[in-house]
């Protein structure tokens, strides 16, 4: 059991005999209101126009992702300064960064005991929210085509609430949370996101068949927000089904809202069918911060000179998005489409022979060939 599970737990205990349900039920944790899904103006202030933005390079190929990152915004003209925590083990340093700038891009923090894993991370900035844009590129090979999914995994609680302990020699009990409270956000949030970006349907993902006070309360929760947003169709599906169903007619999803590690498991099926996790970003979001990274972790084990720098070019247009930098985002994402689609520039895990580094010049290639097609007002303002 690691520290901050301790804290927990302690927190719990220590007031009135209260349980460790009392802290993920929100008898101790801080309440929460509705989620604000719909920002109308960046989450931080920029300071001179520009802003400071958290960076943890992390393990793996992490380090040179985020060099191959910062070139590519610096050739954009972002008005983004990184501030870079090398260190996995600093945990004060990096959640006070990203506190303080709101906004975090990271590559892989392993799974260490005590010290700043990704799923720390997840809970000390309540980063309820996992969000997930499975989209197909033409000409990359895959197979599925045209395929445009979004899947909202819950972040905090399922099976990661990281609570775990050994009665015994032999035997291990793990503790597998879900509260309404934060199944409410979760869900006011997709549910928003979905009705911004007029997606038709969710399907709600899950194992109440079985696990019917867990599972059972994440559906019926989410079921019923779901009346609130009658213009958007709710289904559920059990998870098993699921898995078999992207597989046999991927197409047939819109939105889908899991538990966490339900999550886990469909963005890699879904990564799968369109060419690898090289490809794809994910986006950590709770009312307050935001921490942008590629969509599988699975990437930070690709080699250093052929690693697919896709997924991470991806996870920085996310943020420049979430910073209202509409303009920057747009150049950099469609350097990579052409980069991808007309340019057929590929790293080995899609079938080519590009390094990183190709991939990269490419892209800022792609940049500069529309930067002077037209005069930088028109673009940036």
């Amino acid at each position: 059991m690691n520290q901050v599970t301790q804290r927990a737990i302690i927190a719990a205990t220590s007031r009135n005999m209260a349980t460790t349900a009392d802290y993920f039920g929100g008898t101790i944790r801080k309440r929460h209101k509705k989620p604000s899904y719909l920002r109308t103006v960046p989450p931080v202030t920029p300071t001179g126009g520009r802003f400071t933005v958290t960076m943890v390079p992390g393990i793996g190929a992490g380090p040179q992702m985020m060099k191959q990152l910062m070139k590519v915004f610096e050739a954009a003209g972002a008005p983004i300064d990184f501030e870079v925590i090398e260190d996995i083990k600093a945990t004060k340093n990096i959640i006070s960064s990203i506190k303080r700038n709101g906004v975090a891009i990271k590559g892989h923090i392993p799974e260490l005991p005590d010290h700043a894993s990704n799923t720390t991370l997840r809970t000390l900035l309540d980063l309820y929210t996992y969000k997930v844009h499975i989209r197909s590129y033409p000409n990359v090979r895959s197979k599925i085509d045209n395929l445009d999914v979004y899947v909202f995994r819950q972040n905090i609680e399922g099976e990661y609430a990281m609570l775990e302990h050994s009665p015994k020699p032999g035997i291990v009990e793990s503790l597998k949370i879900i509260t309404r409270e934060t199944t409410e956000r979760f869900a006011y949030w997709a549910y928003g996101f979905a009705r911004k970006h007029m997606r038709k349907k969710i399907t709600i993902i899950h194992k109440a068949n079985i696990m019917k006070l867990a599972d059972g309360l994440f559906l019926k929760t989410i079921q019923h927000i779901g009346k609130e947003f009658p213009d958007i169709k709710t289904e559920n599906m059990i998870v098993d089904n699921c898995s078999m169903q992207i597989v046999k007619d991927p197409h047939a999803f819109d939105v889908l809202l899991t538990p966490n590690l339900y999550g886990n498991i469909v963005i890699s099926i879904f990564c799968g069918l369109i060419g690898g996790h090289g490809l794809i970003s994910g986006e950590n979001i709770s009312d307050d911060n935001a921490v942008f990274e590629v969509g599988l972790r699975h990437i930070a084990l690709q080699d250093p000179v052929y690693f697919n720098p896709i997924a991470m070019l991806n996870a920085g247009v996310e943020m420049l998005l979430y910073l209202k930098k509409d303009a920057y985002a747009n150049l950099i994402a469609e350097a990579v489409y052409s980069t991808l689609v007309e340019d057929k520039c590929h790293t080995p895990d899609l079938g080519g022979e590009a390094t990183s580094s190709d991939v990269v010049n490419n892209v800022i290639c792609r940049m500069k060939e529309t930067l002077n097609r037209e005069p930088l007002p028109s673009i940036f303002l």
